[in-house]
């Protein structure tokens, strides 16, 4: 699950979520899913993730501004931010956690808001 720190991690845990990630990503052959957000989120995405995605989506077509708590709903955030750059103009985040991934996600999101000229997310 979701930490603010590394320092009670099991170690052992995290190596064997990489590599089933890995795994993942190498049977869904990750290199040609990079060019199409939909089909990499349809095969390594999650259900939980997709549905995410799929309100955000809907709520950004309806112009209701659409509130980000977390790492996982940032990331799906991005996938929606991805798939439809427009989504950006609705996001408003309520944290920011030492997840690098966040981070990640952050700085992507803010990235595809300059180029759709979004003003700037904080």
């Amino acid at each position: 699950g979701a930490t603010t720190s590394r320092d009670c991690i099991n170690h052992d845990i995290v190596s064997n979520k990489i590599s089933i990630v890995k795994k993942a990503m190498q049977y869904h052959s990750a290199s040609s899913k990079k060019e199409s957000t939909v089909e990499a989120l349809k095969s390594v995405g999650g259900a939980e993730i997709a549905a995410i995605v799929g309100g955000i989506l809907e709520a950004s077509e309806r112009d209701v501004p659409i509130l980000i708590d977390g790492f996982i709903v940032t990331v799906a955030g991005m996938i929606a931010c991805k798939i439809d750059p427009q989504v950006c103009r609705c996001l408003l985040f309520a944290t920011k956690s030492t997840e690098v991934g966040q981070q990640v996600a952050l700085k992507n999101i803010a990235g595809i808001a300059k180029d759709q000229r979004i003003p700037e997310i904080a």
